[in-house]
């Protein structure tokens, strides 16, 4: 806990009360939580998955899902890898029971999330000398009803959000200091963010971006302009393919697919909201979309 020493003693204490406060809450209530209509599905993109890693690399295992292969799989689209983790930890554990299954993934939603309020912390400390800018910027984001809920069983978004929020402290850290260790770190967070949702993409995105202007305002000699960028560039791309096997056999080919298939995702399906249900009409032009879209 040093980064807490810049910090007056009795601020730090009450940072580190917040944080054990806030994880014993969350570990409490985790079970008075429900399943969502999404989480099942999100389970057996993590045993398809685990199937093909295993065909991969040849090893002999009993298919966990011999209905599906992640080639022709529908949602072969979509970023595994929490929810591959997840299933993983459930054979590990032995767990057998539905309940058991789901509440793993419910205690995982929760401590990911609680390790990316750390992240947003010194990403405020960064940004803020005033402990109490920094405790508001986290009350602002945990008091936010539908965040709060949502960071206990929201297999994708929530981890999203959490991966995120590591990723653009490294971010910061990285433009303002662009040292091959902060390339490191960003780019792993970049690229956990991803294997997690493809829409993260867009922070390498920022990150170049932010760059480019770096370099107009300081005009650094050509290695300082260059290796920290392709550092980052290069830790982004292998760990991204390595997180994500869909991208395995065709790198560059499957991410641009993934990208254009999310991109125009469609869904069909009824909603309720304030009352009344509302159809949502699956309509895909211009795109071929996945076999159930």
């Amino acid at each position: 806990m040093r980064f807490l020493s810049a910090l007056d003693p009795h601020s730090a204490w009450l940072i580190r009360v917040f944080f054990l406060g806030y994880l014993l809450l969350g570990l409490w209530i985790t079970p008075d939580y429900g399943v969502s209509w999404d989480e099942p599905i999100q389970r057996r993109h993590g045993i398809v998955t685990t199937d093909y890693i295993n065909r991969f690399f040849g090893i002999e295992a009993e298919r966990f899902d011999p209905e599906f292969e992640l080639e022709t799989y529908e949602h072969r689209y979509y970023g595994v890898l929490f929810t591959t983790i997840c299933f993983k930890l459930e054979r590990m554990l032995g767990l057998e029971t539905w309940r058991q299954q789901h509440l793993l993934r419910h205690y995982a939603v929760f401590l990911s999330f609680w390790l990316g309020t750390i992240g947003f912390y010194l990403l405020l400390r960064y940004r803020f000398s005033n402990w109490k800018w920094i405790l508001a910027g986290l009350l602002f984001l945990l008091l936010c009803p539908r965040i709060f809920g949502h960071s206990f069983f929201n297999v994708k978004d929530a981890v999203l959000i959490s991966a995120v929020l590591w990723a653009m402290y490294t971010m910061v850290r990285f433009l303002d200091t662009p040292r091959w260790t902060w390339a490191l770190a960003h780019g792993f967070a970049s690229a956990i963010a991803i294997d997690v949702r493809i829409v993260a993409v867009v922070i390498p995105a920022l990150t170049v971006g932010w760059w480019v202007i770096r370099l107009l305002a300081v005009r650094p000699s050509f290695p300082k302009a260059i290796v920290p960028i392709g550092v980052y560039g290069l830790v982004t791309a292998l760990i991204t393919v390595a997180g994500w096997p869909y991208l395995w056999e065709n790198p560059a080919g499957n991410l641009l697919e993934a990208y254009r298939v999310m991109g125009h995702y469609q869904w069909g399906g009824e909603v309720r909201l304030w009352g009344e249900f509302y159809t949502r009409q699956v309509d895909c032009p211009g795109i071929t979309c996945p076999p159930g879209c």
